[in-house]
């Protein structure tokens, strides 16, 4: 029974991806997968496949068709009921509600005031309605390559529309309903660990009780995340094991009978987890875990393998798009993984072997997955885990069960036990930040394509097949195709013929990263970053917004980029410099270009101070770099000045069969300059100075350069109102194509050798 659910699940993912993503290699795989079937099965299993293809095709079609939206963008007044706990941060309010129709949206609100802060919190709880007003408008698609895009997230979700509110207001409480005061139950018993426990402590018991990870500290997840344990923190298998043990053996201490608990425990599950926050992995677990209680009252027998692909078969029936969620993803993965390698765990003697072998196997099922979101994998994480997960599951998680309950019913013993796990999860925390920081902690891979992803799925079946029926060499064999092809996949940036240059969308800044082929030369022009107004302290959010961190860096990640040759820095403005600390805590640069004329202020912004100590390098006019066929030179600044703008390094640039001038910020008594000490100087793309502001781009400086293309970088809606009317018509009179990271998203020129094309990750 295990294997054909096995199968069936296997089939139920082909279908609803494949009707998904409309890809050409799904289909032809899901062909090659039918044709595999019958020739190992027969035409009996092979037509009850068809079926389940077709079933849970059709649930995904019928899904799709009903994903849409009854609302208007011109609708502007709602009655919204909120149905979830709001997230406040600083002076954003954000949470989910539902319209009078029944439709979900994302309701975003800045906040003026701390008196609305103070009523949105304690208004905007769960279970009222509320009057909002504001502007309707369709969720951000993701504007640079590989990045987050939470339109899709959102669609999956079945949500279409992001209100933008001015007001909420006039507030009243609904009906109570089951469902309702099990979400406040929730509500309250957050509020009571925040409240009794340290922050430390909070925000991990939160997480690991009450599945709360929003709490969690920004860098304690980066440390878990990248050593491979971030699934620590979550509710899994062995939290719903613990609860329900824990509960089972008390409920026969009183004195009910095994099977009267065994139905209590079927009826409670569902509450539980409904308290634990109903992610996927809360739900598998205890899924799995009613299914088992369901068997045992009605004295069947299923093996865990049967009792994950139910699980998997029914969630994804219900909700076929559930299989894009990335927690989803990675639970079921893992945990098949586990106990399809049950076989292969029992042959190891002692618990050490057992545990060795259980993190080994999580880390080769998660490979495909995290690389796929998150580019990079840890290479310490097997060791990692061999001391945390024993730390977890027999101190941490029970400690953190134990003070809650004190808490909640003898609260004056409780701090005895608080403090001592609020004490080890300090240094646990401190530990984790200190090997996070080792070399070779996290690997970067970049995402793989298509291709590579299917190859290294197939591959990991392969291991994981011929280590089950111990045929040592074929596995060894396999194994090692796997460790080349992930190799290959770490070294793809140096492999490639193509080169690329790429105007990164990072808001109103500028970052425009330039690769050559064959790992010639990898160079970042600047990182954004954001200007930073003055607040009180209610305003301050957890953590700003920083485009190096939050969209530069996972870019070069993405790209498998884990050094640069040069970080050049064309002048001290926060646009342009912001998010260099970011991008140097991340990324390795062997030089730090700066410019000569204002190195005053990169010192004064701190810019320089970083962990890795890259190399500081002033440039002037007649510096220059070549790497065989691409040639640099900067034309610019040629002497000391008070104008930041006008001392940006301006780089002139042979590459891929084009000439390119890259001019930072410089304004028109720069262009100018340049034009006379450059007389003839002529460019194929120019990257507009300034953002497109009429402070630069100066009518004589285009028509000396007579560029067929302009490239603007500036944010969407951005309160400078850039690129300028002036500007655009100035590059329209002289027939240059525009490109605009506001409008386009981000922008890429890729070539190989002297030819390459356009294109815009927006149309």
């Amino acid at each position: 029974m295990g294997p054909s659910l096995t199968i069936s699940a296997v089939t139920a993912t082909f279908a609803v991806t494949a009707l998904s993503l409309h890809n050409g290699l799904l289909f032809i795989l899901v062909f090659a997968y039918f044709l595999l079937l019958f020739l190992l099965k027969g035409g009996k299993f092979l037509a009850l496949q068809m079926l389940i293809f077709l079933t849970w095709g059709t649930a995904q079609y019928e899904q799709n068709v009903h994903n849409a939206t009854s609302l208007k963008e011109t609708a502007s007044v709602f009655r919204l009921s909120f149905s979830a706990l709001p997230v406040i941060d600083g002076n954003s309010f954000r949470t989910e509600a539902k319209t009078e129709e029944g439709e979900t949206i994302i309701v975003h609100k800045r906040i003026s005031t701390k008196q609305e802060k103070d009523f949105l919190s304690a208004a905007a709880m769960e279970n009222v309605t509320c009057r909002a007003a504001g502007s309707l408008q369709s969720p951000e698609s993701s504007r640079n390559q590989n990045l987050f895009n939470y339109n899709t997230y959102l669609y999956h979700k079945e949500i279409h529309w992001v209100l933008n509110a001015s007001i909420i207001d006039q507030c009243s409480e609904n009906a109570s309903t089951p469902l309702t005061f099990i979400r406040e139950l929730r509500s309250k018993l957050l509020i009571k660990i925040k409240k009794g426990f340290p922050p430390e402590a909070a925000s991990v018991s939160a997480a690991l009780l009450l599945g709360e990870s929003g709490w969690l500290d920004d860098e304690v997840q980066k440390d878990y995340q990248d050593l491979g344990i971030i699934h620590l923190l979550s509710i899994s298998g062995l939290h719903v094991t613990l609860v329900s043990g824990a509960a089972f053996l008390s409920g026969i201490r009183m004195g009910a009978t095994r099977r009267k608990m065994q139905t209590a425990l079927f009826m409670l599950l569902p509450v539980y987890a409904l308290l634990a926050g109903f992610s996927p992995p809360v739900i598998r677990s205890c899924g799995m875990t009613m299914l088992y209680l369901a068997m045992n009252l009605f004295k069947k027998k299923a093996s865990a393998a049967a009792a994950i692909a139910m699980v998997y078969l029914a969630l994804t029936l219900n909700n076929p798009n559930v299989v894009f969620d990335i927690g989803f993803q990675l639970t079921f993965a893992v945990t098949g993984g586990i106990i399809l390698s049950a076989d292969i765990i029992k042959r190891q003697r002692s618990s050490w072997g057992k545990t060795w072998i259980i993190s080994l196997i999580s880390q080769l099922c998660s490979i495909p997955i995290v690389l796929y979101h998150f580019f990079e994998v840890s290479a310490a994480g097997v060791f990692v885990n061999l001391l945390y997960i024993p730390l977890y599951s027999f101190v941490i998680l029970p400690l953190s069960f134990l003070a809650f309950i004190l808490l909640i019913a003898i609260p004056p013993i409780s701090w005895l036990f608080i403090s001592l796990l609020q004490i080890i999860i300090t240094l646990s925390n401190a530990i984790t930040s200190f090997l996070a920081e080792l070399p070779l902690a996290s690997l970067v891979f970049g995402r793989p394509n298509e291709y590579i992803l299917l190859l290294m799925f197939l591959l990991l079946l392969g291991v994981f097949f011929s280590w089950d029926y111990k045929k040592r060499r074929e596995c060894m064999w396999i194994g090692m195709a796997l460790i080349c092809l992930l190799f290959c996949q770490y070294e793809i940036e140096n492999l490639t013929p193509y080169g690329e240059v790429t105007f990164i969308d990072v808001g109103q800044g500028d970052s425009i990263l330039i690769r050559l082929p064959y790992g010639r030369g990898t160079y970042l022009i600047d990182t954004g970053g954001s200007v930073v107004f003055a607040q009180e302290d209610w305003e301050k959010k957890r953590r700003e917004f920083d485009p190096g961190r939050d969209i530069v860096v996972p870019y070069l990640k993405s790209r498998g980029i884990r050094k640069l040759d040069k970080l050049i820095l064309t002048h001290p403005d926060a646009d342009h410099i912001g998010g260099a600390p970011s991008v140097l805590k991340e990324i390795d640069a062997k030089e730090v270009l700066i410019s000569k004329g204002a190195v005053r202020g990169y010192l004064e912004k701190r810019t320089l101070q970083n962990k890795r100590k890259a190399v500081a390098v002033p440039v002037k006019d007649g510096d220059k770099w070549s790497t065989g066929k691409e040639r640099f030179y900067i034309l610019n600044p040629w002497q000391q000045t008070e104008n930041t703008n006008d001392a940006s390094i301006v780089i002139y640039a042979e590459a891929g069969g084009l000439k390119w001038m890259f001019t930072g910020d410089l304004g028109k008594e720069g262009e100018a300059s340049l034009i006379k000490r450059y007389p003839g100087l002529k460019a194929d793309i120019l990257k507009a100075g300034h953002h497109g502001s009429k402070t630069s781009s100066s009518e004589g400086f285009v028509a000396a350069l007579q560029p067929g293309t302009a490239v603007i970088s500036a944010g969407r809606k951005n309160r400078y109102g850039h690129p300028n009317e002036e500007t655009l018509e100035v590059l329209e009179r002289h027939n240059i194509k525009i490109f605009r990271t506001d409008l386009n998203g981000a922008v890429t020129y890729r070539f190989h050798s002297s030819h390459g094309t356009f294109s815009s990750v927006l149309p």
